[in-house]
């Protein structure tokens, strides 16, 4: 083996080291086991800025007791961005779809059916979109392609005739300037850490 191997090597060993390190010593919270609306959620909320919100918000996989919960609070941060709003709307299925579901379903004792939370969530979303109350217009989707789709199916069912619920104001449509959220966090299962390189600046013995 070479130096340039064994130098390599010995770089790995090192890094995975310090990572179990890090994931032994930089949890915040578990998203499975604490609720925003609690005294460490409500302390954890209140260290966020706009894209630590964009980065929890992208990471919810709407699998867990709490993740609807996680959900309507990045969204209602105050700090929230626009896109961020975007990325709630379309992330947990698509909108039109629901749309047509609660076509068919109106007359139904419960219309809402399994969609109840996505309705309130994106009834919360629109209000912010009409309202032009997000704090920013940063940050982009994860497939901000669907963004122009669905401006595209929402003016086609208006066409239609169609009565929609989510009736997206031509602003939110436009302005986003589509970065990537930097975040002072990372998910790591149901675990969200302080980001790694945050927190090896941090315990360098070296600094």
């Amino acid at each position: 083996m070479s130096e340039e191997q064994i130098e390599a090597r010995r770089r790995r060993q090192a890094s995975a080291h310090e990572r179990q390190k890090w994931l032994d010593s930089a949890r915040e919270l578990n998203l499975h086991e604490i609720m925003p609306d609690s005294e460490e959620g409500r302390a954890f909320l209140a260290k966020l800025d706009a894209g630590d919100i964009h980065y929890l918000a992208s990471n919810i996989y709407y699998d867990g007791p709490f993740d609807e919960d996680w959900a309507m609070a990045c969204l209602l941060h105050p700090k929230c961005d626009l896109g961020t709003g975007w990325q709630l709307f379309l992330g947990s299925g698509s909108p039109m779809s629901i749309e047509e579901y609660l076509w068919e379903n109106d007359a139904k004792k419960n219309p809402l059916g399994i969609f109840e939370a996505d309705v309130h969530r994106n009834d919360a979303i629109l209000k912010r979109m009409n309202t032009v109350s997000f704090a920013s217009r940063d940050y982009a989707p994860s497939e901000p392609e669907r963004v122009l789709a669905y401006e595209t199916k929402m003016h086609a069912a208006l066409s239609e005739g169609k009565k929609l619920r989510w009736h997206i104001p031509d602003d939110a449509f436009i302005g986003l300037k589509g970065l990537e959220a930097e975040t002072h966090f990372e998910r790591n299962g149901d675990d969200i850490l302080e980001a790694f390189e945050i927190w090896l600046a941090k315990n360098d013995p070296d600094q």
